[in-house]
């Protein structure tokens, strides 16, 4: 996964893995569910950038990522 910069991941998503991303290029992560998933450890150990969720979401994601906070916003 070096050399992946973003990712869409489905509305199905429950729950994104230990280390799913860990040490990736991901700069960008567009997850289209409507609840949070949950997050395993180091789930995003990487340099992301932006984190978009859909807009009825943000709150809830910025909630349960909260480390994540200030770069999730609503999908443009």
């Amino acid at each position: 996964m070096a050399g992946l910069t973003s990712i869409t991941l489905p509305a199905g998503l429950t729950t994104i893995g230990e280390e799913a991303f860990a040490y990736s290029s991901l700069k960008t992560v567009t997850c289209l569910a409507e609840t949070p998933p949950s997050l395993g450890n180091n789930a995003f150990y990487c340099s992301l950038t932006n984190i978009y969720v859909p807009a009825g979401a943000v709150d809830a994601y910025k909630t349960a990522w909260s480390e994540f906070a200030d770069i999730i916003t609503a999908i443009p």
